[in-house]
């Protein structure tokens, strides 16, 4: 009777850590889900650094962390909110507030500074890259008619120059320049 005792109570300690790990996962799992719920609301945020790499990276201008204060502070960004506050979970450095402007505020300001310009101009040749049901679908060569800030995005009006069609609302990340791809085709 000693060992079938030791073999129940076994048991009941495999039951008991079980329960245990069980609890210990929900919470992991509950405190996964509230961070990457934060993250995904957080991405909607553009911090004065990320703000200043953006307008960078579209029209190759350095701006001061002065400057975009002072947009800030003439509310030209919107509400500002401080990312501690708002994103506990993410804040992984010390030190200075850090800002956050919402991008639906930023980019169209942006857009009407002239700060954030398409990539490609009117008239320039591009090549349309789109993805369809069956894999990438090509386009081939179009010529930019126009383009526009929707939301987040610069969309582009196409004509395509093999049978002349129209495309609309072409977002700029399925278009490369011809240039672009004789360099990467030539590697």
């Amino acid at each position: 009777m000693c060992e079938l005792d030791k073999f129940a109570e076994s048991i009941q300690r495999l039951r008991e850590k079980i329960a245990a790990d069980t609890r210990r996962l929900e919470a992991m799992e509950q405190s996964l889900a509230a961070f990457l719920d934060e993250r995904e609301r957080r991405s909607q945020y553009l911090s004065s650094r990320e703000l200043s790499e953006l307008i960078a990276r579209y029209s190759g201008r350095r701006l001061s962390m002065t400057t975009i204060k002072r947009w800030a502070d003439l509310g030209h960004l919107g509400k500002v909110l401080d990312e501690r506050e708002q994103f506990p979970l993410l804040t992984r450095k010390q030190g200075r507030k850090r800002s956050l402007y919402h991008k639906s505020s930023v980019y169209p300001f942006l857009w009407e500074k002239n700060l954030l310009r398409p990539k490609y101009d009117v008239l320039d040749v591009v090549r349309i890259r789109m993805s369809g049901t069956d894999g990438v679908r090509q386009a081939g060569r179009a010529v930019v008619l126009s383009s526009r800030l929707c939301g987040q995005r610069i969309l582009y009006q196409l004509q395509t120059e093999e049978s002349m069609e129209l495309w609309q609302d072409v977002p700029e990340e399925h278009l490369s320049a011809l240039e672009e791809e004789v360099c990467h085709t030539s590697r």
